[in-house]
């Protein structure tokens, strides 16, 4: 047995005796060896106050005494009797030796202790658990000064981005520029085998832009920078606007778009207009890319007071009360679908789908937590629903109605 799993429960003055053993069903044991050590007296002492404690029926002695096995130098293996707590004090108290008469005096003072204290110490647990709390507190230590510099760097890198796509983004918008009016012959007459080169070269660049932006968007978030310019307009023109911009892109793709949006109703708002129109175009945007064949739903109602639709709900009017207190804006596909894995990492920075790159191979994994920010921070919901992989998506933006 090591000495730091040892318990010690006595300790004469001179420190030359202690009781020194382990907890085993709820008591401490020792042989009549130790019980003669710690007493200082012979063995057959002990033997002899043992049998008169048991003869009188003080204790039982299969109760208070158990056996095991020890293993000698020789290899022979013997049994050997051992005694509880009870044992032991009763012993103790009959001994007469001067160390009995210290263990008494020690055994009175840890009783008193006990009562007056509500609990007994233990002098070596005490201090093993200080130790440990000690080290506890070097451990979070640590922890705090390699968090601080953490901080330190992702705030350097932070501003490193911001400030590296800011310069980026000016010199992109240039060249953007220029090749749409080279494009729409501002210049001169473009030779035929120019026109599709320079179109890659507009759309790489405006993808890349959007790049920018959302890197961008994403570093004044974090720094708590993104600025809200807040007034109230009808939501169903900013839809009818994204519509009207994306609808191209989606009839070019061959896909069906379907638009379920009452004619005489009007959904008043107070929120960034600009920030939302990005949210729409992003979630519009990415139904057309996961979407090869079939058909886009974008709809707007009002709803009840912070309502989720059950999966595969369509986003009309119909199963759904109205008590005017929210607008639900719907963006449904029938698109590759979002796995359980996927779902909950869907909003999360830098996160995609496994197979997202065989439908859009530059998508960043920062539009949807970019829209997340800008919708929470203008006191709305957005949320993603899906069947399955294969089985189309459904994405929810929910905003306060102004009545």
């Amino acid at each position: 047995m090591s000495h730091r799993k040892n318990i010690i429960v006595y300790k004469s003055e001179c420190g030359s005796i202690q009781l020194e053993t382990r907890l085993d069903k709820e008591s401490l044991w020792l042989t009549q060896g130790q019980l003669a050590l710690a007493f200082g007296v012979e063995r057959p002492a002990i033997t002899k106050h043992l049998d008169h404690i048991f003869k009188t029926g003080e204790l039982n002695e299969n109760t208070v005494s158990s056996k095991i096995e020890l293993t000698a130098r020789d290899g022979k293996k013997y049994q050997v009797k051992i005694y509880n707590l009870d044992a032991i004090i009763s012993v103790g108290y009959r001994v007469n030796s001067k160390k009995a008469t210290q263990f008494r005096i020690w055994a009175k003072e840890v009783l008193k202790k006990h009562i007056i204290d509500g609990y007994t110490i233990n002098e070596n647990k005490l201090i093993e658990a200080d130790s440990k709390i000690a080290e506890l507190r070097n451990v979070l230590n640590l922890i705090q000064e390699e968090n601080h510099k953490l901080k330190k760097t992702s705030n350097l890198k932070s501003e490193f981005v911001a400030l590296a796509t800011h310069q980026i983004r000016g010199p992109l918008g240039a060249i953007k520029g220029y090749v749409s009016l080279i494009l729409e012959g501002d210049y001169g007459k473009v030779p035929k085998e120019f026109i599709e080169p320079l179109d890659i070269i507009f759309k790489s660049t405006d993808t890349l832009t959007k790049t920018v932006s959302d890197f961008l968007d994403v570093s004044r978030i974090e720094h708590g920078q993104m600025k809200y310019f807040m007034k109230d307009f009808d939501l169903k023109d900013l839809v009818t606007e994204v519509i009207n911009e994306l609808s191209p892109n989606i009839k070019n793709k061959g896909l069906d778009l379907r638009i379920s949006i009452p004619n005489n109703e009007t959904f008043l708002v107070h929120d960034d207009k600009a920030k939302l129109k990005q949210v729409l175009m992003n979630l519009v945007d990415n139904a057309c890319k996961y979407t090869q064949t079939g058909w886009i739903e974008i709809g707007l109602i009002k709803t009840l007071k912070s309502t989720t639709l059950c999966q595969g709900q369509s986003s009309t009017q119909e199963g759904i009360r109205s008590s005017n207190d929210k607008i639900l804006f719907s963006v449904r596909d029938s698109g590759v679908g979002i796995s359980k894995e996927t779902m909950p990492l869907l909003f999360k920075k830098f996160s995609r789908a496994k197979d997202a790159g065989k439908a859009n191979i530059l998508g960043t994994g920062l539009g949807l937590y970019v829209a997340q920010k800008m919708i929470e921070a203008q006191n709305g919901r957005i949320w993603a629903e899906s069947d399955g992989e294969g089985k189309g998506s459904q994405f929810y933006v929910e905003l306060d109605l102004i009545k």
